[in-house]
């Protein structure tokens, strides 16, 4: 950059593909593998939850709750600390999804597996959390995915 000569598109092609791919690494100094998700609060996300999901009940909605009695071991799997040592974000999906529903039936573990990739990051269908109906063209705009 500071030298006025022409260079090597490759040499640029390869100097921005390695900025694009490392970008960020430079602000820490910590080692990923150092990281801890220690401020994880499972108990008041899933009170908060019940909440509102008791405010929406109505007579045309079942009611939805989700165990409470698992928040610690959620937050365990979320950490890769339970008892497997879980890294796969798959895999902790498909635990926290089983430790999350309170009731056995079809609904409450549809629910329990959306809200389950909406925490790991997955692309997560509303539609199925909130009982909506909703047209397959509209359906984009419920989805979320990786920003």
């Amino acid at each position: 950059m500071t030298e006025n000569r022409k260079f090597d598109l490759r040499e640029i092609f390869l100097a921005m593909h390695h900025i694009v791919k490392y970008r960020g690494n430079f602000l820490q100094d910590t080692p990923v593998k150092n990281f801890e998700a220690s401020k994880i609060d499972v108990v008041s996300v899933l009170n908060s939850i019940n909440e509102a999901f008791n405010n929406k009940a109505d007579e045309a909605c079942e009611k939805l709750e989700l165990n409470l009695k698992n928040a610690h071991v959620v937050e365990e799997v979320i950490k890769g600390k339970d008892p497997d040592k879980t890294t796969y974000k798959k895999d902790k999906v498909k635990k926290i999804a089983l430790l999350l529903p309170a009731s056995t039936d079809k609904n409450a573990k549809n629910v329990s597996k959306q809200i389950a990739n909406a925490i790991m990051g997955y692309k997560t269908q509303f539609e199925t959390i909130l009982a909506k109906e909703i047209d397959k063209s509209d359906k984009v705009r419920w989805e979320l995915g990786k920003f």
